[in-house]
């Protein structure tokens, strides 16, 4: 099983590495994006804890994502001293579009092998996505 992940996780960072360099952005912007997508809004330290890196680092791929016209910066409404980070409509276009590839290349392999049970598939990766989620807060806390 930790094989078939490996080559499903490869699979996925080398797509989402072309989908990258077609928007102009790296990989890390792109899951920033994927990120504030899931979420509707972000503050930045909400970002940078989800993504392990520094305030610092957050702060320059926002910067590069609002010149991109991907991510913008919105006031918070309860807190003066933070911002909430939404995407833009370009951002919704392009993280939307993304969605759409990886959707059609796993469909792919449902169009090849009928005897699969999408549904039961999702199910399936839902539960070792939110088993790999709880180890590794585990994992965090120890």
């Amino acid at each position: 099983m930790a094989s078939a992940m490996r080559v499903f996780n490869a699979g996925s960072d080398r797509l989402r590495a072309t989908l990258a360099a077609k928007l102009g952005i790296g990989t890390s912007e792109m899951r920033a994006m994927s990120f504030v997508e899931e979420a509707g809004m972000l503050t930045p330290k909400e970002l940078s804890v989800l993504m392990d890196i520094t305030t610092g680092s957050m702060t320059a791929m926002v910067d590069r994502l609002e010149a991109a016209s991907m991510l913008a910066r919105q006031p918070h409404p309860t807190d003066r001293r933070s911002i909430l980070l939404t995407l833009t409509p370009a951002g919704l276009h392009a993280t939307q579009w993304a969605d759409g590839v990886f959707a059609d290349a796993i469909a792919a392999v449902y169009q090849y092998d009928e005897s699969r049970d999408a549904a039961g598939d999702a199910v399936f990766l839902e539960t070792v996505g939110a088993a790999l989620n709880a180890a590794a807060l585990v994992k965090q806390e120890a």
